[in-house]
């Protein structure tokens, strides 16, 4: 049965921009008579907009295509969520980090990709509800990553981001951090003593190179919490290295917990920035809330999927 399929394509995604790889996917997906539309994005929120009007205007066998980052995913199922409406979507990885392709164990090859996205297997990925008009794909964090998504916005160039664009934010969001005590509470209950920074999670990894979860599942129907107790710059670096070893939950001042509803505050909340799947995201209070499977992504059979 041939499908509708609408192409949400950032064509500065990544290091090379994804603008090459959209003709090519255009054509991989027009197979048995595939209707294909592509549809550039410009600026924040297009994706977001022209996934809304795509779904109100479809019928559930028509499928989206998000074609860039992590970020221009979290665009197109926000898109979709407006709308009170499900569909199908499919990942063209084209960014910087890509986390939610190697979640979903993608192939490397648009022709690869392509027969995914044709392919009747689909994975549903719980939602992080933010409270902030925006849901989270991957992670929602409070505090440091906060500055840097905030820093590496500002600077954000017509030539997208690179992994270089995040050294020096990082290394002076750290060296300039203020340690605020947060008042989390989850599900109902207070943690103590106050973390100084937090990251609820949907997937094992954060940020490409850094693995904070070892047992997060993006269809458990929770969120992982990670919170640092770090109170100087040396003992966040600490915890980094630790991370990009694989060794986080071995870190001294690393606490672990898992919740369906995380409240968090702070006495300075107007100071305290958030990031939403590495996008600021404004400052605290914020609630983040689990919603089971919400969003349907093509993936690999399950027997095809790495461990």
């Amino acid at each position: 049965m041939a499908r509708r399929f609408t192409v949400i394509a950032n064509p500065i995604a990544g290091q090379a921009g994804a603008s090459g790889r959209i003709e090519a996917i255009r054509k991989a997906l027009e197979k048995d008579g595939n209707e294909v539309e592509v549809c550039l994005t410009g600026a924040r929120g297009d994706g977001r907009r022209i996934a809304a009007r795509t779904v109100r205007n479809s019928n559930e066998n028509d499928r989206l295509c998000a074609v860039g980052g992590d970020g221009t995913l979290n665009e197109v199922i926000c898109g979709m969520m407006d709308t009170g409406l499900r569909r199908q979507i499919a990942f063209f990885p084209a960014g910087t980090f890509n986390v939610t392709a190697h979640e979903l164990n993608l192939p490397k090859t648009i022709d690869e990709l392509a027969e995914v996205a044709l392919g009747e297997h689909v994975r549903y990925f719980d939602l992080i509800e933010t409270g902030t008009g925006r849901f989270s794909v991957l992670c929602a964090g409070v505090g440091l990553d906060g500055e840097i998504a905030h820093q590496v916005a500002t600077n954000r160039t017509k030539k997208g981001i690179t992994f270089l664009a995040y050294v020096k934010p990082i290394f002076r969001s750290i060296f300039g951090y203020r340690f605020p005590k947060l008042k989390i509470n989850i599900d109902g209950k207070t943690m103590e003593p106050a973390p100084t920074f937090m990251v609820a999670g949907n997937m094992r990894r954060y940020g490409g190179p850094f693995a904070l979860f070892r047992k997060a599942s993006p269809e458990d129907g929770m969120l992982d919490l990670c919170c640092f107790d770090a109170t100087n710059p040396w003992q966040l670096l600490r915890a980094g290295l630790y991370s990009l070893a694989g060794q986080l939950p071995n870190c001294p001042g690393i606490r672990y917990a898992t919740g369906k509803e995380i409240k968090i505050d702070a006495d300075d909340a107007e100071n305290v920035r958030i990031q939403i799947d590495g996008d600021p995201a404004g400052t605290l209070p914020v609630t983040f809330r689990v919603i089971a499977g919400a969003a349907a992504l093509c993936a690999p059979p399950v027997q095809a999927e790495l461990n």
